[in-house]
């Protein structure tokens, strides 16, 4: 059912069969049709990387003498050695963020969901912690306001009843308020 099912894509505005995910990076939808393609390219920009490194690393370390020794420049040598540098220091990142999405995409098909089940599957683990936090704070806030509102319930009864023991002793002591016989 993965890649026989239209998932409607936000995007695109139209429904594609088989949809695992919008490339934003490529600005395409990634569905049945073209999965195999993303998944070679991928796969092919890791090698790309590895090949840039291992060729810059062969650059530093083993024909640096003989790149030295042609050059006759002290300057050549260090914009060599720096481009090569560079390189590497561009190529390693890279090749960890491809090697990243090409074992995602391999742990996705080893559990047979795309990419778009997961992120569900993933926002329904957090959301169930969103919701036991947003519980515990609206419990909070309601305690909180219970107990305010219970606070000055008390100070009015409190406050409602010296009121009344005032006007009581002002009454007995005027001799109009007391009893009788």
């Amino acid at each position: 059912p993965r890649w026989t099912a239209k998932k409607y894509c936000r995007v695109h505005k139209k429904k594609i069969e088989g949809l695992d995910h919008f490339c934003q990076w490529l600005n395409v939808s990634i569905g049945r049709s073209n999965y195999i393609p993303f998944v070679v390219l991928v796969g092919l920009g890791c090698l790309q990387f590895c090949l840039q490194i291992a060729f810059c690393v062969l650059c530093l370390a083993l024909w640096r003498q003989d790149a030295v020794e042609n050059m006759n420049s002290r300057a050549l040598e260090i914009l060599f050695m720096s481009a090569a540098a560079a390189n590497v220091c561009v190529s390693a990142p890279a090749l960890c963020m491809y090697g990243m999405l090409l074992f995602f995409h391999a742990y996705l098909c080893t559990r047979g969901i795309s990419t778009y089940e997961y992120t569900i599957e993933q926002s329904g683990k957090h959301s169930g912690n969103r919701a036991a936090r947003r519980v515990h704070t609206s419990n909070t806030a309601a305690a909180t306001t219970t107990s305010a509102t219970a606070a000055t319930m008390a100070t009015a009864i409190v406050s409602d009843s010296a009121e009344e023991s005032q006007v009581g002793l002002e009454k007995t002591e005027s001799g109009g308020g007391g009893s009788s016989n």
